[in-house]
């Protein structure tokens, strides 16, 4: 009931092993797509993959779950695997919700290269009792990536931007 290349995609991409052909098929319709890219900027130290949630004292805050992918300024920090996170910039972390997310924005807008960045952290000393340790580095860019990106190329031919309108507009 359709062209036969529609079985040869699905036994290829759906039923097989192959990956979708992703920047092929959307160049057809004039998009770029780019399945990482790689950039210097600011960071606070630490990402989803390095974070979980545990409860303390009846109350539910990040810690570090793994330092396996921290970045050089989470090294720079020097977070330890159960580190729970209090404070940053000697400010309270608000408690998880909307209002985290953005004490986490404000932060991350604030960084300066060169200035501290500072965190307070719950860390079991010696005898296991958990300690408020500071933890502190000097901000610098580090590398970041983003995955799975997808930009318009501004020089699509006609015949993509038609495509690209058909697919797109009502």
């Amino acid at each position: 009931m359709t062209y036969p290349e529609i079985g040869e995609f699905f036994t290829k991409y759906v039923k097989g092993t192959e990956p979708l052909p992703f920047i092929e098929e959307l160049n057809w319709v004039g998009v770029t797509y780019i399945p990482e890219e790689k950039f210097k900027d600011f960071s606070i130290g630490i990402g989803n993959g390095d974070v979980n949630v545990m409860q303390y004292n009846e109350k539910p805050y990040l810690y570090i779950a793994s330092t396996e992918h921290l970045n050089e300024m989470g090294k720079a920090l020097g977070f330890q695997q159960g580190d729970m996170l209090v404070k940053m910039n000697v400010e309270v972390l608000p408690d998880l919700g909307p209002a985290f997310g953005e004490f986490l924005l404000r932060q991350r807008e604030s960084l300066e290269e060169g200035k501290p960045l500072t965190y307070g952290v719950l860390r079991k000393d010696a005898a296991g009792e958990m300690k408020e340790v500071e933890l502190k580095a000097n901000v610098t860019k580090v590398e970041l990536s983003r995955k799975y990106i997808l930009r318009f190329n501004e020089n699509a031919t006609p015949e993509q931007l038609t495509l690209r309108d058909s697919w797109l507009k009502p």
